[in-house]
Formats: C-alpha cells, sequence, structure tokens
C-alpha cells in the first residue's frame, strides 16, 4: 500500500470505530485509534519506505545510465510555447546524446485543451532495454503514479512554464509504442488523484480564426508583426489572427497571435508575436527554456526550442539522430531552431533561424505594438527590399 493510500485508511479506519462507538466514548477513541495508528506507521516507517516505492523525479538536465542506446547518455528536456498561430500550446523534447553517432530525441507540440493537470509531454519512449516517461503538469501535482506502481515526485524548475512542474522517469516496463493505454495518475500532495475534466464540444478549444498572406503588405489588425525595411529583407509570408481571452487552467500559457516569415540575405528566419493566452492586454508570462544573450544585450537566447511550422499534435521518437523538424518540410526552412526574444508591449516577439547576429538586426526593427491600420505598411509603396521615403 502506498503512501498516500496509507494514509486514506488510516482516517478511514478511524471514522468507522468513531462510528460504531458510543456518543460519550467517540472523541477519545478516535483520538487513540489515530494515536495508535501513526505509531505503527512510525515504527513501520523502513519497511514501508521500501514498499511505497517513492523516488524523486530527475532533473531536466543530467545524465543516466543506460541511455536510450546504451552506455551512458546525458539528456535534456526542453519546453517552449507552440508558436502555430491561433493557438496556445507547448512543445517539448527530450534529447539523449552518448556520442555523436548514438544520439536519441522525442519531440511532439500540442494545444493546451483544457485545464486538466498535464500541460505538456505526457509521452512515452524506448529503447531496447528500458522506457522513459515525461511530462509537464500544472504546480498542483505534488507526484504522479506510473503504470506500474512506481510514484515519481515532480519537482520545480525556473526553465518551465510559469505555475508547473515536470516529471521524468526511466523504467525497465518495456511495452510497444504508440500505448496510450498506459496513462499516468496524477497526485496532489495528500495523494489524491487529479482528474480531467471531460472534453465535450461547448468547452474543446478551438483554433482562432486566422488570415494568411504570401508576400505583398503586411496584414492589419490588433496582433500583427510591423518591420521597418532594411536593405536585402523580404517578406515571404504573415499569418494573424485576433486574440481572445479564454480562462486555461495553465496560468503561464502563451497564445501566438502572429507570425511572419522573411527572408534576409540567405537566411530564412521567422518572427512570431506571443501574448497572454488569459488576458492578451496584460503582461505575458515569461519564456521558458530561454537565458539572456551575452552578445546581445535585451536579448534571450534558445537552443533549438523553436518549433516554427511544426504541426500541431505531431510526437516523433527518433534513435538515428536526425532533427525531429525532418518530419515536416515547412519546419526544415528555419536552420537550427535557436531562437532569439525581446519583450515587446504585453507580450513577447520570438525570432527563429538565421545567425543571433540575423535575428537580433531583425527584432530591432520590429514595432513593439502588434496594432496597425489598414493602410499601405513597411512594404507597401517602395520595392522589396528598399525603404520607402521618410522611414528609418
Amino acid at each position: 500500500m502506498r503512501l498516500p493510500e496509507l494514509h486514506a485508511a488510516m482516517v478511514r479506519a478511524a471514522e468507522t470505530q468513531e462510528a460504531a462507538a458510543p456518543p460519550t466514548r467517540r472523541r477519545l477513541l478516535s483520538r487513540r485509534t489515530l494515536i495508535v495508528l501513526v505509531a505503527c506507521l512510525v515504527l513501520a516507517g523502513t519497511a514501508a519506505g521500501a514498499v511505497l516505492s517513492l523516488t524523486r523525479s530527475r532533473p531536466l538536465t543530467g545524465s543516466i545510465n543506460p541511455g536510450p542506446n546504451g552506455g551512458s547518455s546525458l539528456y535534456s528536456i526542453q519546453v517552449f510555447p507552440m508558436m502555430t498561430v491561433g493557438w496556445s500550446g507547448w512543445c517539448i523534447e527530450a534529447e539523449f546524446a552518448g556520442t555523436a553517432a548514438a544520439r536519441a530525441t522525442a519531440y511532439g507540440c500540442g494545444a493546451v485543451e483544457d485545464s486538466g493537470p498535464l500541460v505538456a509531454g505526457g509521452d512515452e519512449f524506448a529503447s531496447s532495454d528500458r522506457s522513459y516517461t515525461f511530462g509537464i503538469v500544472r504546480e498542483d501535482v505534488a507526484s504522479v503514479r506510473l503504470p506500474e506502481g512506481k510514484i515519481v515526485m515532480t519537482v520545480a524548475d525556473a526553465r518551465l512554464p510559469v505555475g508547473t512542474r515536470a516529471y521524468f522517469s526511466p523504467t525497465h516496463v518495456i511495452h510497444k509504442l504508440p500505448n496510450r493505454t498506459r496513462a499516468v495518475t496524477f497526485l496532489d500532495a495528500r495523494g489524491r488523484p487529479i482528474g480531467s475534466p471531460s472534453q465535450t464540444a461547448a468547452n474543446a478549444v478551438q483554433r482562432l480564426p486566422v488570415r494568411t498572406q504570401l508576400g505583398g503588405n503586411p496584414l492589419a489588425g490588433k496582433c500583427t508583426i510591423t518591420v521597418r525595411p532594411l536593405p536585402s529583407l523580404r517578406l515571404l509570408s504573415e499569418t494573424v489572427a485576433e486574440p481572445e481571452p479564454w480562462p486555461r487552467g495553465q496560468s503561464g500559457a502563451l497564445l501566438s497571435c502572429a507570425n511572419a516569415t522573411f527572408r534576409l540575405g540567405e537566411a530564412t528566419i521567422g518572427l512570431a508575436r506571443l501574448v497572454s493566452s488569459t488576458a492578451p492586454s496584460r503582461s505575458a508570462p515569461n519564456l521558458p527554456s530561454v537565458i539572456p544573450d551575452p552578445h546581445h544585450p535585451g536579448l534571450l537566447v534558445g537552443v533549438a526550442v523553436g518549433n516554427l511550422g511544426f504541426p500541431s499534435g505531431v510526437f516523433v521518437a527518433d534513435f538515428g539522430g536526425e532533427q525531429p523538424f525532418s518530419a515536416t518540410p515547412a519546419a526544415a526552412a528555419y536552420s537550427g531552431h535557436d531562437v532569439s526574444a525581446r519583450s515587446a508591449g504585453s507580450g513577447w516577439l520570438v525570432a527563429e533561424g538565421g545567425t543571433p547576429t540575423q535575428r537580433a538586426l531583425l527584432l530591432a526593427r520590429v514595432s513593439d505594438e502588434g496594432r496597425r491600420p489598414a493602410a499601405a505598411g513597411a512594404y507597401g509603396s517602395a520595392p522589396l527590399g528598399r525603404r520607402s521615403a521618410g522611414s528609418t
């Protein structure tokens, strides 16, 4: 019997005995019964610890032996907002690297569909002798019970989205993938299961309506991307959505309300504007998995966390060392998937692709605010790659 279940059994036993006792003895009997039960628990603490199998989740980075490809592997788990316009969601990656030739990656992107305990991930993948499970959960999830009965305590980390915790654990239970029946059970601090709301047509999250334009003038709207012209800069495409507040249970979620793809010299660079998904006009939560850029003050950088062009709802597990972005040609355009970001108005601007210097150059020319009138924009009256009169 596991600790949360044992505690619940203690309470039920005391309540049963109290209810069966005469009224004058109920209060005293309840107290004595609990004292005896607690004393038994203390005396049996060592034995119970072996049975309970409580383990702490591994941190977001570290080493594991054996790894998915054998031998010792360095691993890293990263999570970053899904930048598909009109959605609020996350992309999560688990990467293992032993040598250059021994690399395994699991990657997936999905929308925040409900206010349940699972925020991102919740996936499993296996090597020849071991499987791995990982996920990002709400901060009220203290532990998760794996299908084989093992209880893993979640961990907090500054690199995670606001209001979340994580779990990552290897297990010797091997199974075929995908196998969605091996769901974990989410537990609160008292060991009680945390349920997920039922998905119905009434409460299901839908993608916001989007407008897309290939080249030409920038789109108009409440959330757009305005870039001052620059030699050798060309707008390839832009997609926008009108942000709407939605009371998601995950307070740290971000909504992608606009992105645009540019050609800068020989590089393809994507820009995304992110706002708070619950209240777009208020300050957006912090970005996870990024650190200050030591070479460009005021910018943040993230390694291989960009996901422009990667389709929502797709999970890729690859043990051959390939990049997961090879699953879609659109995502392959943004080489390396490193990002640079800065705060802009109430939200964030994120650039993906190119070099850090190219991303910094482009971010410096983007308007902080996303609103603009429906008139000829930054590229409207002059040939592409040339500045219009009066521009800076």
